[in-house]
């Protein structure tokens, strides 16, 4: 028998032990933050050394936005092992282990997933896939004989969204989702119309003439950009968008009638077409007719640049803590608007518009990149990237 009970510092009572048999064990229960480095063991009358050590934990568990609820179930998680209760919100997964570290967490982070399947897509050509891809990446889409894409699909959350392929041989289709950029070259000689690199307002007239030329909306004439081709001839490129009604001239009419009057043939999408018969083209051919005399006569040729398919995102998008995104209004489905942040702050994605949609995107906090200076405290390297 174990007549005489051994001195365990930091260890609760263990008076229930004493007379205990040889070859027995005794339950040894340390204080909070410590533990047994052995067992407390009766051999021959006498008590193996044990003692409790402290114990090395990791008991402030750090804030890892999207994480999923039970987080907190990590504290007093041993030095040099993971928290196994560390997950993420659905969509989102972990970066690395929410490990154990000489008394300090490792910072893990929740990102979106990748995505590893190719979504199903009606009327995509033979044999077309997607590889996997990031979050943000881009794949782009083909589509089968006779059909557009309304653009190309943008990995997020784990899924490829959004696009389509329209058949535009179908008359509604056509009106209603087919886009024409169209590049018109004026000369910059003819007084009534030339471009001057300030002061003038040019564009706005050629959108108005063009719009009203056009019998539609403005809204649906586009300019983009104007650059010199040659010293005497500047070229300026429009969208035309597509009809908001099957009532309305498509995109296709209108350009046909314009160029009608100003002359060029359209390339791409509408070259070699015959130009559509009915009342709402002779329209559109009087109006043209009546509007760009003065380009007309001076020269003015109108040709067809590109062909797209979809609606564009007309608003300006709203995302808290961003610069100005002014410029990303009226973008044509498929295309990337640059998300700029403010200091302090980064973005998660660009910005696409996504048949008439923008995606999904925000500014969010910067990461800490520097370690903290406090004086009198241990090292605190670990903080370095942790969120904002």
């Amino acid at each position: 028998h174990c007549s005489r009970l051994p001195l365990v510092p930091n260890s609760a009572s263990i008076e229930a032990c004493l007379g205990a048999p040889s070859g027995s064990f005794c339950d040894l229960h340390c204080l909070p933050g410590h533990r047994a480095d052995g067992d407390l063991y009766c051999d021959r009358g006498v008590w193996t050394n044990v003692t409790c050590s402290p114990r090395i934990t990791c008991e402030a568990v750090p804030a890892i936005p999207h994480a999923a609820t039970g987080l907190y179930d990590c504290i007093d998680v041993p030095s040099g092992q993971a928290c196994k209760n560390f997950t993420c919100d659905a969509g989102l997964e972990p970066t690395g282990d929410l490990e154990c570290r000489s008394g300090h967490f490792s910072r893990p982070a929740c990102a979106e997933k990748r995505c590893t399947e190719t979504p199903y897509i009606e009327n995509t050509a033979p044999g077309w896939s997607c590889q996997a891809k990031d979050s943000g990446g881009v794949c782009p889409v083909v589509c089968k004989e006779g059909h557009d894409k309304t653009n190309d699909i943008v990995c997020r959350n784990g899924l490829f969204c959004c696009a389509a392929c329209l058949d535009l041989r179908d008359p509604v289709v056509q009106k209603t989702s087919e886009v024409l950029s169209v590049e018109l070259r004026v000369p910059t000689a003819h007084t009534g119309w030339a471009r001057r690199e300030r002061g003038t307002a040019l564009p706005a007239r050629l959108t108005l003439a063009l719009a009203e030329a056009g019998g539609v909306s403005p809204s649906r004439v586009i300019q983009r950009r104007s650059r010199p081709l040659t010293v005497d001839t500047t070229a300026i490129d429009f969208d035309i968008l597509p009809a908001a009604s099957i009532a309305e001239p498509s995109a296709r009419e209108v350009v046909q009638a314009l160029s009608k009057v100003l002359g060029g043939a359209g390339r791409g999408a509408a070259a070699g077409r015959a130009a559509p018969s009915g009342a709402a083209l002779r329209r559109t051919q009087e109006r043209a007719q009546a509007s760009l005399p003065a380009l007309a006569g001076a020269g003015a040729v109108l040709q067809v640049a590109w062909r797209g398919t979809g609606r564009l995102c007309r608003d300006v998008p709203i995302i808290e803590n961003a610069g100005d995104l002014t410029i990303c209004a009226n973008t044509l489905s498929g295309g990337r608007c640059l998300l700029l942040c403010k200091e302090g702050y980064v973005r998660t994605a660009d910005l696409f518009c996504m048949m008439g949609k923008w995606s999904e995107a925000a500014c969010v906090g910067a990461p800490c990149s520097k370690a903290p200076e406090v004086n009198h405290s241990e090292d605190l390297s670990h903080c370095v990237g942790a969120a904002s």
